[in-house]
């Protein structure tokens, strides 16, 4: 243990280094022993004063992930950082780098702190629906205010700590030699304690109280009564810090803490952050390793190869893209200059251009390239020249890629002479900002193909899973099902808009109906009929789709689809729509807001499910983070999985056995779901890594 906490002394000054990994974790045992050793530093009267610091490149991330998960172990961090608050000698933290989470809030503990410029600030467990544990709701709002301490725990990305109104956080910001500078404080607050403020006495935050409330009132306005549960219950416990006092206001702290942790709002926040940091745990990086790419081809010059392009350039790899044309290519360079300036605006993007792109029109330069992506049309016949044709061109070990998502690998491969070297690597729209790449591998591919095509997609930033569909993604099986749950309901007396208001309310952006008019009914036909396999898929949806864009209503292109549209691009019901549709009147209750949500997550846990036997999917996470990446599925539902887990996996197989006599081919239930019933279990259990890895069960 003593071990997480080296002591040195200084002329007095103790200065302890947490060093605990690269993050400095604070652990229960680090917790434990920085307890002794300050215990330690009290009771030496060699000592005067304290400094902590944090070993290697940052001060502190805070506290493991794996222990947000439940209530904590004693010494907690609030136990730690009362005692930092409570030392009878001044403590101050010596920041730098990463200063994040419990990090933070151990160093808002100490009597004074002292910043290098670089440092780095935090609450990366808001987004996971986790408020501050150890008092940040209290002490940061008398430091700096309602509206930058809400701002600060809330931000979606790090603060520098210079940033506009932090700089009362720090006592000095010093540019290099932070610990140096803490010494020297530390020894001055030693020398006059009368200086010393500890920060639960400060009131600087409080100085404008109508301000403050002013702060919180807009906070909450801008909630505008959305069901945001970890904000409601922050802007509270900002708000206690003013009226109450500070040991209550900890203890409110607590109770909000321990209420977002248990609701179901954090929980699938949490779920859906570890099924994107589980997916690129792919088996065959127990048989193989990777090798860099070089140098990327990409075979055209439309939004999705352009895009691919830019952000391979903008990794440091070198680009050569082939185009048919020179106008073609002026295209190309101008959609790529356009990606590059929004990826990173600082770097011009013709320096990058000149630098790392080589447009041509001459196939043959591509020989060159480690990997060649192909993002041509959706045409099985034109994918199939390309790959006949680069096959012609590259290196014997290069990887060829397609960045389709509905064709049959094989079917491409089987065109080339190493088959193997094939595969899929679809980068979702729009690949310059959507985070997810999926690779699908194809029948004969080997482990170091697999793995290279990974690392290569992780490496430009995106979050990759692995797809065992052989063509297909993960999300188009899955929204195959979705759109026939919500089809079902409509055929049992809802109406498509009440369908849409309910699963708009769960927290799909658009719902079905809606979505599909603005994706085009007849883009959908079209993708549906070329998707890999889809007859295995549920496809009750068809029949409207076709009539629809048979009358001319082919979505929002057309003005009308199942919704009318205006020339801003608004939607309005139309009343005509049942006619249109050729929907008999109900003859009993339609379904409601809470029957359509539990139809169409039955339904969607059910193709999971038959996605994980066929081995399509590796594990429910996966599906969970295909979705929520892919296709805007609500975060804090944690994927349509998960949402079967809270919803109960027994409920759910129950709504798939009543309603399996009306739909059998969407509703079904695939035996493994009635086997963890069975056995007490939720498909979480399926999700384990290594050793513990499970398949469903039979």
């Amino acid at each position: 243990m003593a071990k997480l906490i080296e002591v040195d002394h200084r002329d007095g000054v103790a200065v302890l280094t947490l060093d605990n990994g690269p993050a400095n974790l604070l652990s229960r045992d680090l917790r434990a022993a920085l307890i002794d050793r300050i215990g330690d530093c009290n009771a030496d009267p060699s000592v005067i004063a304290i400094v902590l610091r944090g070993a290697g490149a940052g001060f502190s991330t805070g506290v493991d992930f794996a222990d947000l998960e439940t209530p904590p172990e004693a010494p907690t961090l609030s136990d730690l950082c009362r005692v930092v608050e409570d030392s009878g000698k001044p403590v101050v933290a010596a920041l730098h780098g990463r200063v994040l989470g419990g990090g933070l809030e151990l160093a808002l503990a100490a009597h004074a702190r002292v910043a290098d410029r670089a440092s780095l600030l935090g609450f990366p467990s808001f987004a996971m629906g986790l408020l501050p544990e150890a008092g940040a709701t209290q002490l940061l709002p008398r430091l700096i205010g309602a509206g930058l301490s809400l701002d600060l725990i809330r931000a979606p990305r790090l603060v520098p700590v210079e940033a506009e109104g932090l700089e009362a956080l720090s006592d000095r910001i010093v540019s290099g030699g932070a610990e140096e500078a803490a010494e020297t404080l530390a020894r001055d607050l030693a020398a006059h304690p009368e200086r010393l403020r500890r920060s639960r006495d400060r009131r600087d935050g409080f100085a404008d109280p109508a301000a403050f409330q002013a702060a919180i009132s807009r906070a909450r306005h801008d909630l505008d009564g959305q069901d945001r549960p970890p904000d409601t219950r922050l802007i509270d416990c900002v708000e206690a810090s003013l009226i109450m006092p500070f040991d209550a206001g900890l203890a409110f702290e607590e109770a909000a803490v321990e209420d977002c942790r248990d609701a179901p709002y954090s929980k699938g926040l949490r779920h859906a952050y570890q099924a994107i940091h589980r997916a690129p745990n792919f088996p065959e990086r127990l048989q193989a390793g990777s090798h860099r790419i070089a140098a990327l081809g990409v075979v055209g010059g439309g939004p999705s190869g352009t895009a691919i392009a830019a952000q391979a350039a903008a990794a440091g790899h070198k680009v050569i893209l082939f185009e048919r044309s020179t106008e073609a290519l002026r295209e190309a360079r101008s959609r790529i200059a356009a990606v590059l300036d929004a990826l990173n605006p600082r770097e011009g993007a013709e320096t990058v251009l000149d630098r790392q792109v080589d447009l041509t029109t001459d196939l043959t330069r591509l020989a060159s390239a480690g990997m060649v992506i192909e993002a041509v049309a959706e045409n099985p016949k034109t994918k199939a020249q390309v790959f006949a044709a680069l096959d012609q061109v590259v290196g014997e070990d290069a990887i060829l890629a397609t960045n389709s998502a509905l064709l049959p690998i094989a079917d491409i491969a089987m065109v080339t002479t190493h088959p193997e070297r094939v595969i899929g690597l679809h980068f979702h729209t729009a690949p310059a900002s959507a985070p997810l790449a999926e690779v699908i591998p194809g029948l004969q591919n080997d482990p170091a193909t697999i793995v290279t095509t990974a690392d290569f997609a992780t490496g430009l930033g995106r979050t990759v899973l692995r797809c065992g569909t052989g063509g297909g993604t993960l999300g188009e099986a899955m929204l195959c099902a979705l759109r026939a749950a919500a089809w079902f309901a409509v055929e049992q007396g809802a109406s498509p808009y009440a369908v849409d208001r309910a699963l708009i309310r769960f927290g799909l952006p658009n719902g079905v109906f809606r979505a599909l008019d603005r994706l085009g009914l007849d883009v959908a036909l079209k993708r549906l009929e070329l998707l890999h396999d889809h007859a295995a898929y549920p496809t009750g949806f068809r029949a409207p789709l076709q009539n629809l864009v048979d009358a001319g209503r082919t979505g929002l292109r057309a003005g009308a689809g199942f919704y009318g549209w205006d020339e801003h691009l608004g939607d309005h019901e139309d009343p005509d729509i049942a006619a249109i549709l050729g929907l008999e009147p109900s003859r009993g209750a339609a379904p409601s807001e809470r029957q359509i949500e539990l139809i169409c997550i039955a339904a969607m846990a059910n193709q999971g499910a038959k996605l994980l036997r066929s081995g399509a999917a590796l594990r429910p996470s996966d599906i969970d983070a295909a979705m929520i990446l892919g296709h805007g599925f609500p975060r804090p539902r944690g994927g349509p999985m998960k949402a079967a887990d809270m919803a109960g996996l027994f409920t759910v197989l129950q709504e798939l056995r009543r309603l399996t006599d009306a739909a059998p081919d969407i509703f079904d239930p695939e035996p493994g779901i009635a086997a963890l019933v069975r056995n007490g279990e939720e498909f979480d259990v399926l999700n384990r890594l290594g050793r513990n890895r499970r398949t469903i069960p039979e």
